[in-house]
């Protein structure tokens, strides 16, 4: 169809032109359906003949099922699989009664013009989040809360009144830091520890439940406390490290200003960038190295649109069981896209000896693979933090001759062979100059919902059903 009649069919292209049109995206997810076959027994008479009054036993059942095989066998499969004897095909449908199944995405969206009231996605109180806060406070605020393992839930409390050098915002829009923030989910994490030594209002929070948890977080500027200058700050869009809420508070000194031209939408990616390309330089690949990434979740698809950028799409080699998130990756620029199954036998696969391994699944079957998969004095750089797992890595003899190195990365600091020309800020740009040029809320496929709506997405991340989660709040 795409070919042929100019449809387009690439859910991130609908969105894209959706938003370029002034119109806003309101929630996107996973809605497939089925129609169930009429079964082999229906279809044939006793003699084993087929039947002759499939409409009248079944109705406008029947003739949907009927119209789609048609559809299907004449239409899509017959454009991809042009070997194939389509009449032979939907005959042997028709004679078994074939059920017929179907992947379908749903958006939700608002056409430019009027605006149109929606209601308030249900949240654990009564209580209602007023608008026209200032810097005294007084008004309330919605916050995401997980407040036991695979619960979340969304509290309402009242907004506190800014201290010298704080600001208040008004959230747009905030993304979930999916392999993060699914351990948090999960409960997979160490009682007690810091919440985040990186993040300074995070550092004297401790991982226990219930906690507020997120930081990719992008709103307004609403009010200004003593010391900050109101004609500078006031309607700025700003980035923060912030949990998921409707309103949350932030020293001056900490917000980003969220460069012009880049929309809520992308901005609030802008810490998974930054790690995706913390992780490629930590990694340094030289042009003509084959570079394999492990794990085409949030951050794996952007380190493999980062590298495609650089090193080529066709020295990139993306490693994913999901199915979809495979098919993403070769939109993200991967030239090659495998099955772990296809690296079974390690650097002596046929697609294996990798120069550079990048793991960043979450799963430690991956970082043996990668390291099995790795030649000869090469290098794996391990993004993921596997929590509380522990499992046992074999480092024989093979390894052991290998001179294969791993080296654990965090995107906090600087690697240290960077450290002379390289600071936080430098990357800061170079990472926004990355989202500019991938945007992400328009290529990866995340699916966009209400913050009222955080415990299904949640679920469905982990899961494997969406790449990631945006949640949005309307008023």
């Amino acid at each position: 169809l795409e070919l042929d009649q100019g449809h387009s069919l690439r859910l991130e292209d609908l969105v894209a032109s959706i938003r370029a049109h002034g119109g806003r995206v309101l929630g996107q997810g996973p809605s497939d359906w089925a129609i169930q076959g009429p079964g082999e027994q229906a279809c044939t008479t006793a003699d084993g003949g087929e039947a002759g009054a499939w409409g009248g036993q079944l109705g406008e059942e029947w003739r949907l099922w009927n119209t789609m095989l048609f559809f299907f066998g004449t239409g899509t499969i017959a454009r991809a699989k042009p070997e194939w004897d389509m009449a032979g095909w939907i005959e042997r449908c028709r004679r078994r009664g074939a059920s017929i199944e179907v992947g379908n995405s749903d958006l939700l969206w608002r056409a430019p013009g009027r605006e149109i009231k929606l209601e308030a996605a249900p949240i654990a109180t009564s209580d209602t989040a007023a608008v026209g806060l200032g810097a005294s406070g007084g008004g309330k605020r919605q916050i995401l809360e997980f407040f036991a393992e695979k619960k979340v839930r969304v509290n309402v409390s009242d907004v506190p009144a800014l201290e010298q050098g704080e600001l208040l915002l008004k959230t747009v829009r905030s993304v979930v830091s999916s392999g993060t923030e699914l351990k948090v989910f999960c409960g997979d994490f160490d009682q007690g520890s810091q919440l985040d030594t990186t993040i300074e209002d995070m550092k004297d929070a401790t991982m226990a439940y219930p906690l507020q948890y997120g930081y990719s977080l992008v709103g307004r500027v609403e009010a200004v406390g003593d010391g900050v200058d109101a004609g500078e700050w006031m309607g700025r869009l700003v980035f923060a490290f912030a949990p998921h809420g409707s309103h949350t508070v932030v020293t001056a000194d900490s917000a980003i200003v969220v460069p012009s031209g880049l929309s809520p939408e992308d901005a609030c990616y802008f810490p998974a960038v930054e790690t995706a390309l913390s992780l490629v330089q930590e990694a340094a690949p030289i042009v003509g190295e084959r570079v394999a990434v492990y794990g085409q979740g949030l951050i794996g698809l952007l380190v493999t649109a980062i590298l495609s950028g650089t090193v080529g799409s066709q020295n990139v080699v993306a490693v994913e069981l999901n199915a979809q998130r495979a098919a993403i990756a070769r939109r993200m620029g991967a030239g090659t896209v495998l099955h772990p199954s296809a690296l079974k036998a390690g650097r002596d696969s046929p697609d294996g000896d990798f120069d550079v391994s990048i793991e960043v699944s979450g799963n430690m079957r991956a970082l043996q693979s990668a390291v099995d998969s790795t030649g000869e004095s090469g290098r794996v750089i391990i993004g993921s933090w596997y929590g509380g797992k522990t499992s046992e890595l074999k480092l024989g003899l093979d390894f052991h001759r290998s001179h294969i190195e791993l080296r654990a990365s965090q995107v906090s600091k600087i690697p240290a062979h960077l450290s002379g020309r390289w600071d936080k800020d430098r990357r800061f740009l170079e990472a926004w100059r990355w989202v500019q040029i991938i945007k992400p809320s328009a290529t990866m496929g995340t699916s966009v919902v209400p913050l009222g709506g955080a415990q299904s997405a949640y679920e469905n991340l982990l899961n494997g059903n969406t790449v990631g989660a945006e949640f949005t709040y309307d008023d």
